[in-house]
């Protein structure tokens, strides 16, 4: 005790070497507590994670959705034991504020894939035998109160119905849980089939896959041969829909591969030239095998902008239909 007195002069002696001594002890703790948690938290994913399931989504991006033809074309790999789809609903209940998570599944393969997912097969047949019916899982439930024979309406955020109505309605046919807790049961699952045929666009088509395979050892394999089953390499042309961001991406990418490209005009974007900046409006026309757009206004438009090719309507394809008997056409 008698060296206090001195250590603690010592220390004072040099007041900034002192502060920034201290200072970098604290950080140290700091960064070692940070990346422990974070090393936690990759384990718990990791740990979560099955070694004989896969998970396919675009190479673009998980909104970029995927036909649903793509699922028989898998299922021909060897060491693929099921496929099964998964389409985003973008859910709320009441109130946009009031997000729920809901998934639009093949119960049927769904259930082949996710073992570790607790269904009764009571629960399983009532999904196969109700077209709106839904599985919530446990900690859902839990939180909103909801329980098996409720009726609720649902919101989405992304899609609507062809029918023009604001609300989707489930009806909740049975739960479903995880006893090992890998997979979160705070999801309510639709079927995907009532779901893709009551919404008004992107029919037929789904946000990922899972994949369950027979050998975790050959995972990497088998997943080289699902993208080897789309790889479309071979491109011979390239068409952007927008003739502003689309198209200039579109022009880079023909100058580079050589690859010939068109686009389609639509007026929110051939009659602002703030989108195209510079007259690139008119470079583009020069630069494209051809354009694409849907009045004679906007062909009209578009000669004006530079002397162009083949550019009108397609009458033939495009002729408006007027039905027997009926007031107006369509």
């Amino acid at each position: 005790m008698k060296y206090l007195p001195l250590i603690w002069a010592g220390l004072w002696r040099k007041r900034v070497r002192t502060v920034l001594t201290l200072l970098c002890v604290v950080v140290a703790f700091a960064l070692f507590g940070l990346l422990h948690g974070f090393t936690a938290a990759i384990d718990g994913i990791v740990e979560q994670m099955s070694d004989t399931r896969l998970r396919t989504m675009s190479r673009v991006n998980i909104t970029q959705p995927l036909p649903l033809a793509h699922r028989a074309r898998m299922q021909t790999v060897p060491g693929v034991d099921e496929v099964s789809y998964y389409n985003f609903f973008a859910g709320y209940y009441q109130d946009r504020s009031n997000s729920v998570q809901v998934g639009a599944i093949d119960v049927a393969s769904f259930n082949v894939v996710y073992p570790d997912i607790q269904m009764e097969p009571k629960y399983v047949d009532a999904m196969l035998h109700t077209r709106n019916g839904a599985l919530v899982g446990e900690d859902l439930a839990a939180e909103q109160g909801w329980k098996i024979g409720d009726r609720i309406p649902l919101g989405s955020a992304v899609w609507t119905r062809k029918d023009g109505a604001e609300a989707w309605d489930f009806e909740i046919v049975g739960s479903y849980r995880s006893p090992s807790g890998r997979v979160p049961t705070s999801e309510l699952w639709i079927n995907y089939d009532y779901f893709d045929e009551a919404r008004a666009a992107a029919n037929g088509t789904v946000t990922l896959y899972f994949v369950k395979i027979h050998d975790s050892n050959r995972s990497a394999e088998i997943a080289e041969q699902i993208d080897a089953l789309f790889d479309e390499r071979d491109v011979g042309h390239i068409h952007a829909h927008f003739a502003h961001g689309a198209t200039t991406v579109a022009w880079i990418a023909s100058m580079v591969t050589g690859v010939p490209f068109s686009f389609t005009g639509h007026a929110k974007d051939i009659y602002a030239p703030a989108l195209n900046p510079g007259a690139l409006l008119p470079r583009k026309l020069r630069a494209a095998r051809f354009a694409v757009t849907c009045t004679e206004a906007n062909v009209s438009h578009l000669r004006a902008l530079e002397k162009f090719g083949p550019c009108a309507i397609h009458r033939a394809t495009f002729a408006p239909v007027r039905e027997v008997g009926a007031e107006h056409a369509r």
